[in-house]
């Protein structure tokens, strides 16, 4: 993600107008788990990274906790049970910053007119 559409995303969020871009349990978000133990969220790793997709309609990520370990940029299919699909990539440095407890917030490709802001944090 370039530095303008990454400053967009961050200015969005701390005016307040963050939620319908990053998504809450009422405009259709959901959160997928790829399991194993909670990660501390202190900096010791990423045992169980979370995916929330805002305004969702089925999609998936689910990102493995030895992608994270690898940290090597790493792009998903988030179809899931949705009538088409979306490419969602996380790069080394977004797997660097789950490593150290951080939260990391990117966008879909755009497929039949939309995109979807996910966010990426270890439980």
């Amino acid at each position: 993600m370039d530095s303008t559409r990454r400053q967009f995303i961050v200015t969005i969020a701390a005016i307040g107008g963050g939620v319908g871009l990053l998504g809450s349990a009422c405009d259709g978000s959901s959160t997928t788990d790829a399991g194993g133990p909670p990660g501390d969220g202190g900096g010791g790793g990423c045992a169980s990274p979370r995916a929330t997709i805002a305004v969702n309609h089925g999609h998936i990520l689910t990102v493995a906790a030895s992608d994270v370990t690898a940290g090597v940029t790493q792009t998903y299919d988030i179809t899931g049970t949705a009538t088409h699909g979306h490419m969602v990539t996380l790069s080394a440095l977004s797997f660097t910053a789950l490593m150290s407890g951080g939260t990391v917030t990117v966008t879909s490709t755009t497929t039949t007119a939309h995109m979807h802001g996910i966010t990426v944090r270890c439980a």
